[in-house]
């Protein structure tokens, strides 16, 4: 819990205050995988010699201790990463990644990745952890996307070279053997997108790299002769709007939870959504729609593909045992969505400062019953408590849609004053 004066850290079992760090003004707050350490940063200021102050500072969760500092400007990306046990973590300083063993941080790095000009950096899940490095366009040159194994940073495992990039969005399988890689640019110099232009890459620790171009329209079906395709150099595009039957920006993508499918939302709106496998064949086209948005359940069985933002709050669930829709509903002005580790509800709320009217959240089950609903005045952020996915494997049936309480079936039915809404316990029901 934040406020202006301190962090306190709870047990989320007892509601029991574990620690609390006598820090003022923290901006940000996270947590490592297992909970073990906590990251603060507050706003940069400049010290009397004219050095900038240490405003990213590492503790331990329970007992409060201050671990090690750091000197940290930017609040993008500002928080360390860490490996899935908690073994090592990382944080990126002018062209380096320096990497500690968790029991030294702060202390001498562990080893250090040296490549001039990063400006990104993701470590990927999995037992077998890579890092992917980003190098964005230089005097002409290409930006690059490189893949190594820790430590072993002489060879990358993967590299990839791009123009029309400069920033990226890099997500990774479950297993971190795959990565996509969205690039983007401020500006689309085709003039056909405000917001820049948007191409997604594939690339794997195994050093296959956009090796067959995606969508309906395969190289044989956009007029090149099998002589022409045996020339083309072997890092062809993997996925651009030529190679699509929609043109448009890449508005969402992400990864199934078995790591060997994942869906993009793409195009002009309406959006085309499709499933891919990770050889990169289509498997299923879920039809154009004004939507921007798409989320696997835990398990990976129920598929939410919606429209937020500028959009009217549309949400499909797909039941991808059957590929077949199983309910449409409204969840208007939605700025945060999300599954919970169960897999059978959705979240939705309305943020502060992204809407500062009607602030809430909204509990739905997967057949589209409203379960839930609570006003806040003012929401800044909300989440699902974690918990393993294995504690609630998917049945084979889906569950019945479970009976609406019965405030929200009357204010459902009946227009509400803005800002005004019912409140109460949420117990998750079949």
């Amino acid at each position: 819990m934040l406020s202006h004066l301190s962090v306190k850290v709870f047990d989320a079992s007892t509601n029991a205050l574990v620690s609390e760090i006598l820090r003022a003004n923290v901006i940000e707050i996270g947590f490592s995988p297992r909970g073990t350490y906590i990251s603060t940063w507050e706003r940069p200021t400049k010290l009397e010699d004219g050095s900038g102050s240490k405003n990213l500072t590492v503790w331990e969760a329970r007992s409060g201790n201050e671990l090690a500092s750091f000197s940290q400007k930017g609040q993008s990306n500002w928080n360390l990463q860490w490996n899935e046990s908690e073994e090592y973590c990382a944080r990126m300083v002018t062209g380096e990644v320096h990497f500690w063993e968790s029991k030294n941080i702060g202390k001498a790095t562990w080893t250090k990745l040296r490549l001039e000009g990063i400006s990104e950096f993701s470590l990927s899940p999995g037992k077998n952890p890579s890092v992917a490095v980003f190098i964005p366009e230089i005097k002409g040159a290409p930006a690059i996307v490189r893949m190594f194994g820790i430590p072993n940073f002489n060879t990358p495992l993967s590299n990839k070279t791009f123009y029309k990039a400069d920033k990226v969005d890099m997500i990774w399988n479950n297993s971190g053997g795959n990565l996509l890689v969205v690039t983007h640019t401020e500006v689309d110099k085709t003039g056909k997108s405000y917001y820049g232009e948007t191409n997604l890459y594939h690339m794997s620790v195994t050093g296959n790299i956009d090796r067959v171009a995606l969508g309906k329209y395969p190289l044989e079906n956009i007029g090149l002769s099998e002589t022409t395709r045996k020339l083309l150099p072997i890092e062809i595009l993997f996925f651009c709007s030529k190679f699509l039957d929609k043109e448009g920006p890449i508005h969402d993508v992400t990864w199934s939870p078995n790591s060997k499918e994942f869906v993009v939302v793409y195009g002009s709106m309406p959006a085309q959504a499709t499933l891919f496998d990770h050889r990169i064949n289509a498997v299923k086209d879920f039809g154009l729609n004004p939507r921007n948005f798409v989320r696997f359940n835990p398990q990976g069985r129920i598929l939410c593909i919606a429209g937020f933002g500028n959009l009217n709050g549309t949400v499909d669930m797909w039941d991808l045992k059957t590929q077949k829709k199983i309910t449409t509903f409204q969840a208007s002005n939605a700025s945060y969505c999300d599954w919970s580790p169960d897999g059978r509800y959705l979240m939705t709320a309305t943020l502060t400062p992204r809407l500062r009217v009607d602030n809430g959240y909204k509990v739905w089950h997967y057949q589209g019953t409203l379960v839930y609903w609570e006003g806040v005045d003012e929401l800044y952020q909300i989440n699902w408590r974690p918990a393993p996915v294995d504690l609630y494997p998917m049945r084979s049936a889906l569950s019945p849609a479970p009976t609406p309480i019965r405030s929200l079936e009357t204010t459902t039915q009946e227009a509400k004053p803005a800002g005004s809404f019912e409140s109460g316990f949420f117990i998750p029901v079949d």
